[in-house]
């Protein structure tokens, strides 16, 4: 199955709500620092829960941001190991 569909019409959904998210943008914004530090010690493991950490939050931005195979596919990866993840484009397959 293939789903197409553009990174905008995902951002649109959010867009209008960033205010409501300002706490999860600042997450975000701390999050680059963090995630420098944690790499720069070599501490690959505290970098897999912060991307998992970056994850949650950014679904929580707006539904429109996974769908069910992506959400399916993330949980069968830290099934079977994966502390986190990092997803890229607009959600699609």
């Amino acid at each position: 199955m293939v789903i197409s569909r553009s990174s905008s019409e995902v951002a649109v959904t959010f867009a209008g709500s960033l205010n409501d998210h300002a706490r999860s943008i600042n997450r975000f914004v701390e999050m680059v620092d963090e995630g420098l530090e944690i790499l720069s010690g070599g501490r690959l493991e505290d970098f897999g829960h912060l991307l998992d950490e970056a994850w949650q939050i950014k679904r929580s931005l707006s539904s429109a941001v996974t769908t069910s195979a992506v959400d399916e596919a993330y949980t069968l990866a830290r099934g079977a190991g994966a502390l986190g993840g990092k997803l890229l484009g607009a959600g699609g397959i």
